[in-house]
């Protein structure tokens, strides 16, 4: 998978998942255990019924501005938290994708030689 097709998956579930939390209790889980770390994602009703919205294992960015990522998802596997303050976390999640988007776009539209600087 591309670099460029791995951040429209990420940009299209942050951005499926700030929808859904507006309305649904979103467990967010970073799974570092395997060889290759992945996020688990699952929404659930809010009033702690089972629903299968969204439920994807995505495989971690390999990038380096991955670390905005993990940083922010680290924040939403807090369980304490209230449905308000992940809801929160999730349009930050959106906002880093949507910057990272915008960067890569600008960086695979510059010569390679510029790349190196």
């Amino acid at each position: 998978m591309s670099l460029a097709h791995r951040v429209e998956l990420w940009t299209a579930l942050a951005r499926e998942a700030a929808d859904l939390a507006r309305d649904y209790d979103a467990s967010f889980i970073v799974d570092a255990d395997h060889a290759q770390p992945s996020l688990d994602v699952r929404m659930s009703a809010a009033r702690g019924q089972a629903r299968g919205l969204v439920a994807e294992r995505l495989p971690f960015p390999a990038w380096e501005d991955g670390r905005t990522f993990l940083f922010l998802l680290s924040r939403l596997v807090d369980n304490d938290a209230t449905p308000a303050v992940r809801r929160q976390h999730v349009e930050e999640l959106v906002s880093a994708s949507i910057r990272l988007v915008d960067v890569l776009g600008r960086c695979s539209a510059r010569p390679r030689a510029d790349l190196d600087d």
